[in-house]
């Protein structure tokens, strides 16, 4: 039996308890108590969000009996509810010595690890659920996350349609599907998948988005732009909708009105390099090279690595003449393809 299903038993067969307790009186309250009954008094302290209270409950019992797997594993989700994630995940491997393959504990040991941006990881404990519970769409949705964040967008494909083939009308598989799709350039099954989403979700405005930034590389930049403005009506703070219609709009050459939408794309959040490349390529394209070179110098800082960057500022500082400076940027861009192939 899982851990959190024997937790969950406890509860059940403990109803009758007196659940008022604080955090104040509860350590006082264990002097002849069983392990049982402190487990289960740290599960409502950890349920309240207790989490100083039910951690010292949690240690209590392993005073007691250091290989108690139901105390680490409560350990680790204080921690994990803690934001504590480092420390976490090291609670969650733990507990795995204790109880190996506990599926409950495999969950959390993949989101932590998702949280460190630990993907790989992440991918592991999927798998191992996987091979436990085959037909559990959300195993899949989350092991194509992990997967997508890796760039192996392909395999994140196929779990998003493994998802979606075991719950078809589940949206989030469907919408992961459609993200998939995007990133492998197909915009004609963008479109059809986000369909589907917006047909079984209307208000779904990060649907909107993608479908209006599909509908715009094939040409179609109007319903692109009242898609992009759909969405941002939904959900005024949706920072993906800005940078998408911000691409649409620089693409028309508006470049004033896209550096509007990339300062609300940076205000609402999204502070990718992407986002700072596509507004010093504005920023250069009217004139402002001062401020074109702070973004791409931004971009190039968050990713060393991020091609576009050094193409556009490269050509800015061809521009101004500093030939020199352009000339490394060309050098830098020969070895990242050179990396690439």
């Amino acid at each position: 039996m899982a851990i959190g299903q024997q937790i969950s038993l406890a509860f059940l067969c403990q109803a009758h308890y007196d659940t008022r307790i604080t955090a104040s009186s509860a350590p006082a309250r264990y002097g002849m108590a069983t392990i049982d009954d402190m487990l289960f008094q740290a599960e409502i302290l950890l349920d309240r969000a207790e989490l100083q209270a039910a951690l010292s409950l949690f240690d209590s019992i392993l005073a007691i009996d250091a290989r108690n797997a139901a105390a680490r594993y409560g350990r680790g989700r204080v921690f994990f509810h803690a934001n504590q994630y480092d420390t976490a995940h090291a609670e969650f491997s733990e507990t795995l010595n204790l109880a190996p393959g506990d599926p409950d504990v495999l969950w959390y040991l993949a989101d932590t690890a998702t949280h460190l941006n630990a993907h790989e990881d992440a991918c592991a404990a999927y798998d191992l659920i996987v091979a436990q519970v085959p037909q559990e769409p959300l195993i899949y949705i989350r092991r194509g996350y992990s997967l997508y964040y890796q760039g192996e967008i392909e395999r994140a494909l196929e779990d998003f349609r493994h998802a979606r083939q075991l719950a078809p009308q589940d949206v989030d598989a469907i919408f992961a599907v459609g993200i998939a799709e995007y990133e492998l350039d197909h915009y004609d099954d963008v479109i059809s998948t986000m369909d589907a989403v917006i047909t079984l979700a209307p208000q779904f405005a990060l649907a909107y988005a993608y479908r209006g930034i599909a509908l715009h590389y094939q040409n179609d930049t109007n319903r692109a732009l009242a898609d992009c403005r759909r969405a941002l009506t939904l959900e005024n703070e949706l920072s993906t909708g800005y940078f998408f219609r911000a691409l649409i709009l620089t693409d028309g050459e508006d470049h004033q009105a896209a550096i509007v939408d990339l300062n609300q794309t940076i205000r609402c959040g999204l502070r990718t390099p992407h986002v700072y490349q596509a507004r010093g390529y504005n920023y250069a394209a009217i004139g402002d090279t001062q401020r074109a070179l702070a973004d791409l110098n931004m971009a190039i800082e968050i990713d060393p690595s991020f091609m576009h960057a050094y193409i556009t500022r490269a050509e800015v500082y061809e521009h101004i003449g500093e030939r020199a400076l352009a000339r490394a940027d060309r050098k830098m861009i020969a070895k990242l393809e050179a990396t690439q192939e």
